[in-house]
């Protein structure tokens, strides 16, 4: 009778899987929304930067080869990598859908694409609609969204 009274117990209770069960489901169920805000955020943020980067090289070619801003968006036109500035590739839009179009106004370049989400002037994300907004990054200014 000793014997069965020595026995040592080895592995977890059902109880006790059920509650590390309980722990990971309320874990994942705050991580994954949180992830995916974070990744939305990190695309549009990226798209941001590239259309300055676009706007940057742009403005480049104006300085190096004394072009009007007009002439430079002619030079480009749908290609932007005749920019020479940029890659070999036209970058792509991250956060939507479509290409980066290069425009100029009032001697200020701007770039435009189709961003998914609703964004402020900050560049936030406001709300997550999906569907096709326009971003509008001007040279040297705050973005717009009209």
């Amino acid at each position: 009778m000793q014997n069965k009274m020595k026995k040592t117990k080895k592995g977890f209770t059902l109880v006790e899987l059920m509650v590390v069960l309980a722990i990971l489901g309320i874990l994942a169920a705050i991580a994954i929304p949180k992830y995916n805000q974070v990744k939305a955020q990190a695309a549009v943020e990226a798209d941001i930067n590239t259309a300055n980067t676009i706007i940057h090289a742009a403005r480049m070619q104006v300085l190096l080869n004394d072009k009007t801003e007009a002439e430079i968006v002619t030079l480009a036109g749908a290609d932007l990598t005749k920019l020479d500035y940029l890659e070999t590739t036209a970058p792509a839009v991250q956060s939507g859908s479509g290409k980066y179009v290069l425009a100029a106004a009032s001697g200020k370049f701007t770039v435009t694409f189709t961003c998914k989400h609703t964004i402020d002037g900050d560049g936030n994300i406001t709300s997550h609609n999906g569907g096709d907004n326009s971003v509008v990054v001007t040279e040297g200014s705050a973005i717009t969204t009209p």
